[in-house]
């Protein structure tokens, strides 16, 4: 093996190497589960589950695949915790969506869930940088509202009406897509 093969395979193992991507996962799963101990346990199971995933699937964008990962790890212990303690003021973001969406779980509810993904994606590239950015960092980063006021520069009340005014647009594009009844 040539010293350039062996320098690539270094750089390829470096990139996947999941250790090197903790505090990334662990700012994801704090925010959603908002408590360090949670957050670390999920870390540690998402760690535990990209080692066994990364041999035999080599994600293009490792930084993508552990924030979705952890993500989906977070959001499931989040399920598990609240189902026993009902914390509702922490679900608020998936609260606030799920007037638009329903699930029942069942095995060809995938392929609709793809689907309206999609939609959403398609819908989120016809708004505003600004309006995409806000409704991406609240719910997909679960960014609370003190903090994308913060970031935004506009106060927390002009947060909840541009969430609760996209949240309308969707609906409605949704609904044009027959998504909605």
């Amino acid at each position: 093996m040539s010293e350039n093969q062996s320098l690539k395979l270094v750089s390829m193992a470096d990139d996947n190497d999941p250790e090197r991507w903790r505090a990334y996962c662990t700012a994801i799963a704090r925010r959603i589960l908002g408590d360090s101990r949670d957050a670390e346990e999920c870390v540690n199971e998402v760690m535990l589950k990209a080692w066994e995933a990364i041999p035999a699937f080599k994600p293009e964008n490792v930084k993508t695949f552990l924030g979705k990962l952890t993500r989906n790890t977070a959001i499931n212990m989040r399920v598990r915790l609240t189902a026993q303690k009902r914390d509702i003021a922490k679900c608020t973001p998936l609260e606030e969506l799920s007037g638009l969406v329903s699930g029942t779980g069942d095995p060809e509810e995938s392929f609709i869930r793809k689907e309206l993904l999609s939609a959403v994606n398609d819908f989120l590239s016809t708004q505003s940088e600004s309006d995409r950015d806000l409704f991406v960092l609240r719910y997909w980063h679960f960014e609370p509202v003190e903090s994308l006021a913060e970031k935004f520069g506009i106060s927390e009340k002009t947060v909840y009406v541009k969430l609760h005014r996209i949240r309308g647009r969707l609906k409605k594009y949704l609904k044009e897509k027959e998504y909605l009844l």
